[in-house]
């Protein structure tokens, strides 16, 4: 057991674990960082699925304002990137194995020009739930970074009630997603999340044929990277041993350009 980045991590393996994996660009005391938390009441795959899905920012965070993107995938040491090319996308994203997802964010409230970075690991409590750890880093140091630490701050006095509450308000139909505007809720994007996976049920169970298309190439990698590993696993031959790169983001990197 270990203590990193504000986070609890176990092996629960046999035998001696393995290397712990360092992750150095979140690993910075000075840059304002942001810890997340949650338990959901729906299988982590559902929310695997969502984290490849690049086309659903469009529909389901309508406030962002962007078309249906263009959506390449391939695999890579780590797990899989997935590259998207349209109005207001930016930057690539990573599925690292077994359940973890890394992506770059436009720039924050007071951030200026300054794009953050983000990882989540999607933890399965059992069948029918699991738990979201995140860590949301903006690179800003010294008096910036108090300025932008006060101006989230009083972004999120604004929040009246628990977002889930909202979400679950929404599944039920006591709330219309047409109330739901960005000035009152910062953050929306966990309550639209929730609201379009846990409205599936707890194991996403579709009543037709699914037929996924262009948009859902990354989605389409993952499962098959998955179906590969549990059958290596299921007959006994060695599984691949995932490596995520020293280093992915810098600042120049979570804004769209070149990897550093």
């Amino acid at each position: 057991m270990r203590e990193y980045l504000g986070l609890i991590f176990a092996y629960l393996g046999d035998g001696e674990p393995p290397a712990f994996p360092l992750l150095p660009e979140f690993d910075h005391p000075e840059y304002v960082i942001k810890h997340e938390v949650s338990l959901w009441p729906c299988n982590y795959f559902t929310q695997l699925d969502n984290s490849m899905d690049q086309a659903h920012t469009a529909i389901v965070h309508w406030q962002f304002q962007r078309g249906v993107p263009t959506v390449s995938a391939e695999e890579t040491e780590g797990g899989a990137v997935v590259n998207v090319v349209g109005p207001g996308y930016r930057n690539p994203s990573y599925f690292m194995m077994p359940n973890a997802h890394e992506w770059g964010s436009p720039p924050r409230l007071g951030g200026k020009n300054k794009w953050s970075y983000a990882r989540g690991w999607r933890v399965p409590v059992d069948d029918e739930h699991h738990c979201r750890f995140g860590i949301d880093v903006v690179p800003m140091t010294g008096e910036e970074a108090d300025r932008y630490r006060q101006q989230q701050a009083e972004r999120w006095a604004r929040a009246t009630r628990p977002w889930m509450d909202v979400a679950e308000d929404v599944i039920a139909g006591r709330m219309s997603p047409r109330d739901l505007k960005p000035e009152d809720y910062p953050d929306l994007v966990n309550i639209q999340d929730y609201i379009a996976q846990v409205a599936l049920g707890p194991i996403a169970r579709q009543p037709f044929p699914e037929r996924l298309g262009r948009s859902d190439a990354a989605v389409s990698l993952v499962r098959k990277i998955w179906e590969r590993e549990l059958t290596a696993l299921a007959a006994g031959r060695p599984l691949t041993k995932w490596r995520r790169p020293d280093t992915l983001w810098t600042e120049i990197s979570a804004s769209g350009g070149d990897l550093q």
